[in-house]
């Protein structure tokens, strides 16, 4: 392969694509398994930190793009595999990857964004259930 063929259309958008190598096949399964498996990972994590409930909303919220670029880039490497036409096109798994990394980008600054208010509003929260009363058990 050369790196001009990256330059044509036909290369990005052929009908049939021919299935990945052995090794290359490999590496795109381990890639995508290393996704799913953060994706879990902070899902796992979502749950231990729950009494922060800050931290736990972030983290759930930043593994989703985790899962669907995983899931959608096994899909369709299964569909490459296949060999099914239109379908197979190299295109479509850089629009899930950029997709994913630009759903990854959009909800990485909309919580960095809002953290500073969020984080005030929680100690400000806190501080006030301390004085309340507490439930007997």
């Amino acid at each position: 392969m050369s790196i001009t063929n990256l330059l044509h259309l036909s290369y990005w958008f052929a009908v049939r694509t021919p299935p990945f190598g052995r090794v290359s096949f490999i590496i795109v399964l381990v890639i995508l398994g290393g996704l799913l498996a953060l994706a879990i990972l902070l899902r796992v994590f979502s749950r231990e930190y729950a009494p922060n409930p800050l931290l736990a909303r972030g983290l759930h919220r930043i593994a989703r793009p985790f899962f669907f670029t995983s899931i959608t880039g096994l899909i369709f490497i299964g569909i490459r595999q296949l060999g099914a036409a239109v379908l197979s096109s190299r295109f479509w798994m850089v629009l899930i990857f950029g997709a994913g990394i630009a759903w990854f980008v959009v909800i990485f600054r909309a919580l960095r964004g809002t953290y500073e208010s969020q984080i005030a509003q929680f100690q400000a929260e806190k501080k006030y259930r301390e004085y309340l009363p507490k439930r007997r058990k």
